[in-house]
């Protein structure tokens, strides 16, 4: 026994050897973080101690590293400095320690808490076409040459391409810059439908697939394809592969079941010759025996009468056969469709490639177009959206993925929109997406450029539910689901009126936006010291989800130059029906984390009139820490917030991890403002403000458990039920949480916010941020007039009102919106008496339906009869009517007694809208008063 311990001895020395730790380096300092390196003999776990004196007082939690390591410090006041350490954990200190270096805070003129700065903003109006106009032939066989005409043209000025609405193009199309004249001008290539703009969607209106019809199909044929000399050992239907051992026709090769490869030339319904068939039947194939690229031979009917050509494309996975641009500066796609075409398991990498930013893409505009697979198709991105000034506006996102045989093995990489590269502004703004995986992926790729300024407004992000494998409404198979949201880089995002619902994640723990900063590839200080910061998150909806927001202080793969995460600016969102344990069968959100959970020490966030309600689950916190690096400014009020914590314990609204606190105690405590105090701060100081937010408990009896832990100066409705009822909301079921006139928490109320505004979200800065078109009516008709008013989101145009009478509105005329403000009226004319009219205001987001009818010919009226009751407030002498068939008005009627009340008769024509005025007027002829109506004839 004596000699087995004298054995283990030297093993064990040699095991906690003290490393050496050298070549300590800063960099990256704000005013509350820095980011260190440092060099190490040996991997291990380390940690950094700082504080105002050599005596430290604080330290970082720990982190593994070997050789080149980089970590941070969060956490400290601004214009300080502060000494720091690297410390080995196996150690007590100060053995296994470095030697004492410094570093001074930058200064910083807020007190509390910075708010993030909103990104610049890429103007993406339509232009006006002042130079050619090039059209496509019917078939689009002359598409690249007339796209190359219009690229050869003068570069300064504004030249379309036009698409015949009923043209299938088959790509690929690689679209290269503009090499005319000025071929770097500030002219723009509008490739579009040929479609009157009155078939096509307005001008700041969303497509939707019901205008599909006016739109030509831009298809981009891919399928799964491997070279190689034999037969792969497995595969899925109508995948292929490109045998290199055979020769010319034979080098196709389909699987026709799983696992079951077939020559194409031994397929039924095959033929093959010079001159492609006129007459094809969906399913079969024909190979273009005059075409110089075997490999681009073989043709698919894809739907009767149409073929799509199959170009393989890569050495196997799913390649890309897809519309790609290189080097494009000023260009326009706007009415168009992009579809796969019929390659049912296998799959096109992108429908649309804006790819590679090192080829200069610059004002690249993607403006009310569809992406759609359908239901044999499948898509594994709809676009690539890379370099400066490249926009995605107004269009429909609607993919299915790629399946997989396994129900276990969901396919990963899918992206519904993708930015990989370029330094921005990236605008999306007013799309519909859906997809799987995640719908808006901003990627770190080329490490030293950095992707900056980005417009994320008005979108509805959704997943869809066949894709919950487990669930009633699944198909039976898997796909990759995350979340509709994650940033590696960006600086000066906004996101803004977005609609984020029905997600949820089978792998992982994703709620609907997760940040996590990525430097992929560097080591050690490289200079590439690129993060996130300054995230404005206002006026969102967040519904039928798992939670709302995960942020990462730095790269959690080693943290390689990375800087801290900072400014959070979260305002006047809406979250209801979140639920942290919503998942699929297979993996999962992690439901012991909140609503918002925070990985490390980011400095600035705010978090002010958001309504949270019974957000529920196992640990549905309001915020998670998940570990106890210095969380430096957090400001917290006029919330209205549900804790759902549903077990005694207290604290639970504000969760935190396991480990030691900054100061190096015990984070034992669930006492909240024991936790705000250790953690919420600039080194040495708790810096954070946690007030007027209205409090309801889940469960019965909470109030008293968990009151006397929180801040004072928050409000407590009461648990649950009463504390909902005291609220006082209008219509939680259907969405609407405004406050009622008699709530306490209302603006002016006892319990108001610490602005005097109301607790919790403001509902109508929310609707107008969403596009909502809300109290659509038509409020008057005539014989060949109709008069329809609705309440617009904001100042902004609105596309105006289509009238048919055909519900699918196949022959529409258009009336344009003039107006600006929120209250919009649209005179539609030109109608036809005793007709049933379909119409749809179309406005932002909204498009709103509806039906009236107008008068039958003989109704009839050359006058109108108005009845005038002057303002109570005022004296009034007299009135007249300013009356016109336009809103200018032109005429005045002459002046009638009106001192308590009056009838004015004004004159009309008949079938014509009349605009009028009343106008109040004093004894000394002083106007007192007006008010505006429009009405029609009867």
């Amino acid at each position: 026994m004596r000699t087995l311990l004298l054995l283990l001895v030297p093993a064990v020395s040699a095991v906690w050897a003290q490393p050496t730790i050298s070549s300590l380096q800063v960099d990256a300092i704000t005013r509350s973080a820095a980011r260190v390196g440092f060099d190490v003999s040996g991997s291990g776990s380390y940690y950094i101690q700082f504080g105002l004196t050599t005596s430290y007082g604080y330290r970082t939690p720990s982190f593994g590293g070997s050789t080149n390591v980089v970590h941070q410090i969060t956490g400290m006041a601004p214009a300080t400095t502060y000494q720091w350490r690297v410390c080995n954990e196996n150690f007590t200190p100060p053995a296994g320690c470095s030697s004492n270096q410094t570093v001074t805070t930058t200064a910083d003129d807020n007190a509390l808490v910075a708010p993030a700065t909103l990104p610049a903003l890429f103007n993406t109006a339509m232009p006006v076409i002042n130079g050619n106009t090039y059209t496509a032939a019917a078939d689009c066989s002359d598409l690249m040459v007339q796209i190359n005409q219009a690229r050869a043209a003068n570069g300064n000025l504004n030249h379309q391409v036009l698409i015949p609405a009923a043209a299938v193009c088959v790509g690929p199309y690689d679209i290269s810059a503009k090499n005319g004249a000025n071929a770097n001008g500030s002219g723009v290539i509008v490739i579009r439908s040929a479609s009157a703009d009155s078939a096509l969607p307005p001008e700041g209106t969303r497509a939707t697939r019901d205008w599909e019809s006016a739109m030509p199909v831009i298809v981009n044929p891919s399928i799964a394809d491997t070279q190689q000399a034999t037969a792969p050992n497995w595969c899925y239907p109508r995948e292929y592969y490109w045998n290199t051992a055979s020769a010319e026709t034979n080098k196709y090769t389909v699987c026709t079941a799983v696992n079951t490869w077939t020559a194409v030339p031994a397929t039924a319904n095959y033929s093959s010759g010079s001159v492609k068939p006129a007459v094809c039947t969906a399913g079969t194939y024909w190979f273009d025996t005059s075409n110089g690229t075997p490999r681009q031979a073989l043709h698919r009917c894809a739907a009767s009468n149409r073929w799509v050509r199959l170009i393989p494309r890569g050495d196997g996975g799913y390649s890309m056969a897809n519309t790609y641009m290189n080097d494009l500066r000023g260009f326009r796609f706007m009415g168009l469709r992009f579809e796969p075409g019929d390659m049912e398991g296998s799959a096109v990498a992108s429908l649309l490639a804006i790819s590679n930013y090192t080829s200069g893409h610059n004002n690249v505009v993607v403006d009310r177009c569809i992406f759609y697979t359908g239901t044999a198709a499948s898509s594994m991105r709809a676009i690539d959206l890379n370099g400066s000034n490249v926009a995605l506006i107004d269009s429909h996102i609607d993919l299915r993925v790629v399946p997989t045989s396994n129900p276990y093995n969901p396919v990963a990489n899918l992206f519904a929109i993708s930015i990989t590269s370029g330094t921005g502004p990236f605008k999306v703004v007013n799309n519909y997406v859906r997809g799987a995986g995640l719908l808006l992926f901003v990627n770190d790729n080329n490490g030293t450029v950095p992707r900056d300024d980005f417009e994320i407004r008005r979108n509805r992000f959704t997943y869809n539910d066949l894709y919950r494998c487990g669930k009633p409404e699944s198909d039976g198979i898997c796909r990759d689901v995350r979340a509709p949201m994650e940033f590696k880089r960006g600086r000066r995002v906004w996101l803004d009126g977005n609609i984020f619902e029905n997600f949820w994640s089978t792998v992982g723990t994703y709620p609907a936006i997760i940040v996590t900063p990525r430097a992929s590839g560097s080591t050690g200080f490289d200079g590439n010291a690129y993060g996130i910061s300054d995230f404005t998150i206002t006026n969102n909806i967040f519904r039928r989800g798992t939670g709302f927001l995960e942020v990462w202080s730095g790269d959690n793969q080693g943290y390689r130059n990375t800087t801290p995460t900072e400014r959070f600016t979260i305002r006047n969102n809406l979250f209801h029906d979140i639920n942290n344990s919503y998942s699929s069968s297979y993996g999962g959100y992690n439901d012991a984390r909140g609503q918002i959970v925070v990985n490390g020490g980011i400095a600035d966030m705010i978090f002010e009139h958001n309504t949270v309600y019974k957000n529920t689950g196992s640990g549905a916190a309001f915020l998670h820490l998940s570990d106890q690096r210095t969380f430096s400014g957090l400001s917290w009020r006029n919330n209205i917030l549900w804790l759902n914590r549903n077990v005694v314990g207290g604290g639970n609204g504000l969760r935190y991890g396991s480990s030691s606190y900054p100061d190096g105690t015990s984070s034992g405590s669930t006492n909240a403002t024991t936790r705000l105090n250790k953690t919420a701060m600039r080194v040495p100081t708790p810096v954070y403000s946690f007030t007027h937010n209205a409090i309801v408990p889940a469960t019965t009896g909470d109030t008293a458990v968990e009151q006397p832990g929180y801040p004072s100066g928050n409000y407590w409705p009461g648990d649950n039920t009463t504390g909902e009822a005291a609220l006082q909301f209008m219509d939680t079921v259907n969405g609407n949480f405004r406050l009622r006139a008699t709530s306490s928490y209302r603006n002016g109320g006892v319990s108001s916010g610490s602005d005097g505004a109301d607790v919790g979200v403001d509902m109508p800065q929310l609707e107008r941020a969403t596009g909502l078109v809300r109290n659509v009516r038509v409020s008057r008709s005539g014989r060949t007039q109709a008069l329809i008013q609705y309440a617009a989101p904001d100042g902004a145009a609105c596309g105006g009102v289509d009238v048919s009478t055909s519900s699918t509105f196949t022959t529409v005329q258009r009336f344009a919106d003039t107006r600006n403000g929120w209250d919009r009226a649209v005179v539609v004319s030109g109608l036809t008496p005793s007709t049933l009219y379909y119409y749809r205001v179309m406005c932002a987001g909204t498009v709103a339906t509806g039906t009236f009818s107008t008068n039958d010919a003989s109704a009839a009226s050359t006058s109108v009869t108005i009845r005038l009751q002057p303002p109570a407030w005022s004296s009034v002498s007299t009135a007249t009517i300013s009356y016109g068939p336009t809103p200018a008005l032109g005429t005045t009627s002459s002046a009638v007694v009106c001192s308590t009340q009056c009838v004015v008769t004004v004159p009309a024509t008949l079938t014509q809208a009349l605009y009028w005025q009343a106008n109040y007027f004093s004894l000394s002829q002083a106007l007192v008063g007006s008010s505006r109506v429009e009405a029609m004839i009867p």
